[in-house]
């Protein structure tokens, strides 16, 4: 993702996916298990940021692997915007 960033000249991730804003603050936060299993487990946070208008809810997958939880992907959402860390990662197919 860095080369990729570096040879746009833009950043491709322009905020901080814990918090889900470029100016981290975190107000009312709310936690909750939404899903899990032996294998995956899927934890919503849900908080205020200072200035922001809508409810900010992020959503980290987490894997078992050797026997430990190991964060598999972080998905947010602030009012309709949404993003998926694993998909703003990926390679865009290049445009022939």
């Amino acid at each position: 993702m860095d080369l990729r960033s570096k040879a746009l000249n833009e950043p491709i991730l322009d905020f901080d996916p814990i918090t889900n804003a470029q100016d981290p603050s975190v107000r009312d936060l709310s936690i909750a298990v939404e899903s899990a299993d032996n294998a995956k487990a899927i934890v919503a946070a849900s908080f205020d940021s200072e200035g922001g208008t809508a409810r900010n809810i992020v959503r980290y997958v987490f894997v078992r692997e050797s026997g430990a939880w190991k964060v598999d992907d972080i998905s947010g959402q602030s009012g309709d915007e949404k993003w998926d860390l694993r998909e703003l990662m990926k390679p865009k197919a290049s445009a022939k």
